[in-house]
């Protein structure tokens, strides 16, 4: 802006017109006293426009106003050709004293009587008490949301000390002899409780979210052992309803990735869970794939099912927190309307958006993506078991076209050539045409269910043409007794639907290495199942373990076979029997209270060399089984090292080793075995028992926490850790190992986290099983 020349005579004009601006306009000349001023400068300051001319302005404002001026008037002398403009905000003081926030904006003027600067004042006063209304309007929010998440986690606790004692209860009961009508009663509480537990995770979950106190996790994952333990806990559910679950991992997918697991669980826990309740025949289907116009680590997912689907006007308003489709007074399916909001809070939370497509009595797909970082792993490679096998035939037999596509997909992703079918006939065909062809099928994949014959029949109809081919069973139900009778049959393996797909693959090596040796009698014939147990002499074993759990695992795996055994509960007991009497074999837990095992293998070792005694073979237990944990057990005496959790045929493998005549040399590598199909619904007594004392830790490791008590939480981590495997509970071997992390980091939040995941796994696995037992 050019400066501008203020003459005398132009003086009452310019007065005029700065009477007109809305802020108070001071003109200061070069001695700091004020030359003119406007009418809102007289109210503002509260002096006459005679008491102000002539007043220093410092006496208006602080001192600091002289620097400012100052320096604008030098700034303005050594470059006039450019305006020169600075704003500030400021104390100022009226007459009667007040002080008061004002905002100076400072502009030099060349009057012809030297540099002046002219002083726009703004008041900020009504600014500055909306301001501090705002702040405390805020600090009251974030104040009622403390109180609010305080109050719901105490109500939570409150709520949930009576319900574990309810549900508690109720397990005991359940386990006593019941009539049909009290065993339906007992039912009902087992199951209205579960489903009150879940109502408090949701509630506690979204008032996390809306007060902002969600926090993401970041750690390395693996998106392909997410999926199947998703699909394998949906599994008891679909199946009691008699729907299809399939689960499809697009080829070329990430799966090593940097983010959140329990979170992205949950989501997809929520709408699987949604998808079989709203769906009453048909089949849900989980697809996941690399996103298409997203970067690295950026994964789709989709949930379709073939239900009830949802009327258009409600399409957004599902997303609505305790909101539902169906919001009559008769709405058939249950639930709190929170499962939906909150899944799309956290797909928000991870980058990505939550939508759904859906048609009226066809069936609805969710579809959302979410943003992850790429994990350090390497993809992960077939197994060697599969080099020498690159290229062979496999056949698919599947009524369903969608699992046709999954399992061709993961053959072929294994370097096998599959080839998919939905009729017998067809396969049939195809068979015959391979055999004559010399091109012959080195395995058949065969769906139990087919709408024109029977798994079994199926089979019999392929082994009239290829007698000694290999037949992997697969089925959508867990009827008692078809495993049985698979074996009796003569196939090679069985697995009900949905297959993990590591448990696919050892299925499938397993079936391809191993000819099965198939009885001439028929499919329903009476012939004894091959035994898993040695038939041999048994040995005399000491048995050195803390977690009860463990000890009654190792008693189930062992209590037919011809092995007497005698347990220790830790390393001094251990040394007690050991004093007391020789045994075959000593099973070593290294982690133990009053004496470690790595300790009482040491002391054995030094009693053997002072009296002169021969060695006993000593096998270390652990749950670590790292390499620096395998050789710190060899190197203080141990022989041989088994990693929890610890299976039945890996048990008795390691023992068959020390029985007389065998020669207990470099230890083998241990043995892979069939994968267990064991589901919720099917569980024996002894994995329930375990279930239930899981159940009724949760309250004391929260007391635990309560208190700091950082040791005794890792130990019941690591115990957990060691035997969640072993009783077919893979994921209560992840939380185990991570509650033991957290407690040795000292971590309480994440061990409130953990916590929180070990009880809504135990929850669902407890509903489930309770909805499968009465379907």
């Amino acid at each position: 802006m050019d400066s501008q020349k203020l003459t005398p005579e132009a003086g009452e004009q310019f007065r005029l017109i700065l009477d007109c601006a809305p802020d108070a306009i001071l003109m200061v000349d070069e001695r700091g006293n004020l030359a003119l001023v406007n009418e809102q400068a007289e109210k503002l300051f509260g002096y006459s426009r005679e008491e102000l001319i002539a007043r220093p302005v410092e006496e208006l404002m602080p001192k600091s106003i002289r620097s400012l001026h100052a320096t604008l008037r030098q700034g303005y002398q050594e470059r006039p050709s450019k305006r020169q403009m600075g704003a500030a905000e400021m104390k100022a003081r009226r007459k009667n004293g007040e002080r008061f926030p004002v905002e100076v904006t400072l502009n030099p003027v060349d009057t012809g009587q030297g540099i002046w600067i002219a002083a726009g004042v703004r008041d900020l006063t009504e600014r500055k008490l909306a301001e501090e209304r705002l702040i405390a309007e805020r600090r009251r929010a974030e104040e009622g949301s403390r109180t609010k998440s305080a109050f719901l986690a105490a109500m939570s606790h409150e709520i949930r000390t009576p319900m574990n004692s309810i549900l508690g209860m109720a397990d005991l009961l359940w386990e006593t002899e019941l009539s049909a009508e009290q065993r339906q009663y007992v039912e009902v509480f087992r199951r209205a409780g579960a489903s009150l537990l879940t109502l408090i995770d949701d509630i506690l979950d979204f008032s996390k979210i809306e007060s902002g106190r969600l926090a993401l996790e970041r750690v390395e994952f693996d998106l392909e052992e997410l999926l199947d333990q998703v699909v394998e806990l949906m599994g008891p559910k679909a199946r009691s309803k008699n729907l299809r679950l399939l689960s499809r991992l697009l080829p070329g997918t990430a799966t090593s990735l940097i983010g959140d697991p329990t979170r992205l669980r949950q989501i997809l826990i929520n709408l699987l869970g949604n998808a079989v309740k709203f769906t009453r025949s048909g089949e849900v289907l989980l697809t996941v794939e690399n996103a298409h116009s997203g970067g690295p680590g950026e994964i789709a997912f989709a949930v379709s099912d073939t239900g009830i689907g949802i009327p258009p006007d409600k399409v957004e308003t599902i997303f609505d927190h305790f909101t539902q489709a169906d919001n009559s007074i008769t709405r058939e399916y249950g639930g709190s309307g929170l499962g939906l909001a909150i899944s799309r809070r956290l797909v928000e939370s991870m980058g990505g958006k939550l939508t759904v497509s859906s048609v009226l009595g066809q069936g609805s797909t969710f579809t959302f993506t979410a943003k992850f970082d790429q994990g350090r792993a390497e993809a992960r490679q077939p197994p060697r078991e599969l080099e020498d096998l690159h290229g062979r035939r496999v056949l698919i037999l599947d009524d369903n076209p969608a699992n046709c596509l999954i399992l061709r997909e993961g053959l072929r992703t294994w370097g096998l050539d599959a080839r998919a079918f939905e009729r017998l006939e067809d396969a049939i065909e195809d068979l015959s045409r391979a055999i004559q062809s010399g091109e012959e099928y080195t395995l058949v994949v065969l769906d139990k269910q087919m709408p024109d014959s029977d798994g079994f029949q199926a089979a019999d109809k392929i082994w009239r043409l290829a007698p000694h081919l290999p037949i992997v069973l697969l089925s959508s139900t867990a009827a008692s007794g078809d495993f049985t009778r698979a074996i009796k049959a003569g196939f090679a393996g069985y697995a009900v639907k949905p297959v993990k797909r590591a448990d696919l693959f050892r299925l499938v090596c397993q079936a391809m290495k191993v000819a099965p040796s198939r009885p001439a009698a028929d499919p329903g014939s009476s012939s004894a199942v091959p035994s898993t147990v040695p038939h041999t002499a048994g040995l005399k074993l000491l048995i050195v373990e803390d977690s009860e759990d463990n000890r009654l695992l190792m008693d189930r795996y062992l209590k037919e076979s011809h092995h007497r055994i005698t347990f220790a509960v830790d390393g001094l007991r251990a040394l007690e029997e050991f004093n007391n009497g020789r045994f075959d074999l000593i099973l070593m837990d290294l982690q133990m209270p009053r004496m470690d095992g790595l300790t009482a293998t040491r002391t054995i070792r030094k009693i053997e060399t002072e009296q002169n005694l021969p060695a006993t073979p000593i096998v270390a237990l652990s749950a670590n089984a790292r390499p620096e944990d395998i050789a710190l057990s060899r190197k203080l005496g141990c022989n041989a090292h088994l990693s929890k959790p610890i299976s039945k045929a890996r048990l008795l493998a390691a023992l068959e080793r020390y029985v007389p005549n065998q020669a207990p040399a470099d230890p083998a590598p241990e043995p892979q075995e069939a994968p267990s199909a064991v589901s919720p619904a099917a569980l024996d007594d002894d994995a329930l028992q375990y279930l239930a004392r899981r159940r009724s830790e949760i309250q004391s490791l929260r007391a635990l926490l309560a208190a700091l008590d950082f040791e005794k939480i890792r130990i019941a981590g690591h115990n957990m850790k060691g035997s969640g495997g072993g009783y077919g509970f893979p994921r209560l071997t992840e939380l185990g190992a991570a509650i033991e992390s957290a407690a040795k980091r000292k971590d309480s939040g994440s061990l409130e986290n953990r916590l929180h995941d070990l009880d809504s796994y135990l929850t669902r696995i407890s509903r489930n099983t309770s909805e499968a037992a009465i379907h």
